[in-house]
């Protein structure tokens, strides 16, 4: 639930909203409320078959940077 916050959070800081700024403060206030609702999450894994249970399966925050040689 806080990755979901996080991406309403890009959302609204680097995205134009219909042109409508204001709009954006809607999208602050969902992902305001998004973040409280992680509560509703016990367990996460790693893959579709549910095996193995894994903790932070979906992070936000890390940056890449690569170069074809």
């Amino acid at each position: 639930m806080t990755t979901l916050a996080v991406l309403f959070q890009r959302i609204g800081y680097q995205c134009e909203i219909l042109g409508f700024r204001p709009l954006k403060v809607f999208v602050f206030l969902a992902a305001k409320i998004i973040s409280w609702f992680s509560f509703l999450i016990t367990k996460e894994y790693g893959d579709i078959r549910k095996e193995m249970p894994e903790r932070n399966i979906m992070t936000s925050g890390y940056y890449l940077v690569a170069q074809k040689i």
